[in-house]
C-alpha cells in the first residue's frame, strides 16, 4: 500500500469514480486502504462530535453561571466529561462504522451474487464499498462547523445529506465495477436492499428488548 497511490485513488474516487473503482478492482488493492479510510475518517468525525458536545455544554454552563452565579462542581464535571467523551465517541464511531461496512458488504455481495448473477467476490465488494467512505470528508467539514457554533447544525445536516447522496452514487459504481452489474441492479444490490435489511435489524435491536421486558 503506497501512500502516493493511496492518495491518488482517493482523489480519483472524487473526480472519476467509475474509472478509479475499476482500477481498484483489477489491481486488487489492499483491503487495508478502505479500512484505513474508515478508521481515520470515522475516528475524526467521532472526535469532532465530542468537541461539539463539549462546546455546547460549556455554553450551557456559562449561561447557567450567568443566571445563578458560579457553581463549584460544574467545571470538575465538564472536565471529567471531556476526558471520557472524546475517546468514547471516536471509538464508538469507528467500531460502529466497521461493523456496518462488514455487514453492508456481506448483504450487498449476497444480493449481487445470487440475485443478479454478479461476478465479484466478498473481498472485492468490501474493498470497493469501503472507498464510498471518501465523501465523508463533507461530514467532517459540517461537524467542524458545529464545534464553533451550535446553530451550524443546519449546515452540518445539509452537508450530511449531500454526503449520503454522494456515497450512494460511489457505492453504486462500486457494485457495477466489482460485480459487473447495470446501474439499476447495482443500486438495488448495493444500496436499497442492504439499507432496508440493516434498518430492520436496527429496529429489532432497539425494540425487541423492550417488547420482551414488557411481555
Amino acid at each position: 500500500m503506497g501512500l502516493r497511490g493511496f492518495l491518488r485513488r482517493i482523489g480519483g474516487v472524487i473526480l472519476s469514480p467509475g474509472e478509479t473503482l475499476e482500477i481498484i478492482v483489477h489491481e486488487k488493492v489492499s483491503l487495508l486502504e478502505p479500512l484505513l479510510l474508515i478508521v481515520c475518517f470515522e475516528g475524526l468525525i467521532g472526535f469532532l462530535r465530542a468537541a461539539a458536545v463539549i462546546s455546547f455544554l460549556r455554553r450551557v454552563v456559562g449561561f447557567l453561571s450567568f443566571l445563578a452565579g458560579s457553581i463549584p462542581w460544574i467545571p470538575r464535571l465538564t472536565g471529567i466529561t471531556s476526558a471520557f467523551i472524546f475517546p468514547a465517541s471516536a471509538t464508538f464511531s469507528i467500531v460502529f462504522s466497521l461493523v456496518v461496512w462488514v455487514l453492508w458488504g456481506g448483504i450487498a455481495h449476497l444480493v449481487a451474487k445470487h440475485g443478479f448473477n454478479g461476478t465479484g467476490d466478498y473481498v472485492t465488494t468490501l474493498r470497493t464499498l469501503g472507498y464510498a467512505e471518501v465523501p465523508r470528508f463533507i461530514s467532517i467539514i459540517g461537524v467542524l462547523f458545529t464545534v464553533f457554533s451550535p446553530l451550524a447544525i443546519f449546515i452540518a445536516l445539509a452537508l450530511r445529506v449531500l454526503g449520503v447522496i454522494w456515497q450512494a452514487a460511489i457505492a453504486t459504481f462500486a457494485m457495477m465495477k466489482s460485480h459487473g452489474l447495470s446501474g439499476g441492479s447495482a443500486f438495488i444490490a448495493g444500496i436499497l436492499i442492504p439499507a432496508v435489511v440493516l434498518l430492520v435489524i436496527g429496529l429489532l435491536v432497539i425494540f425487541v428488548p423492550f417488547m420482551v421486558v414488557r411481555w
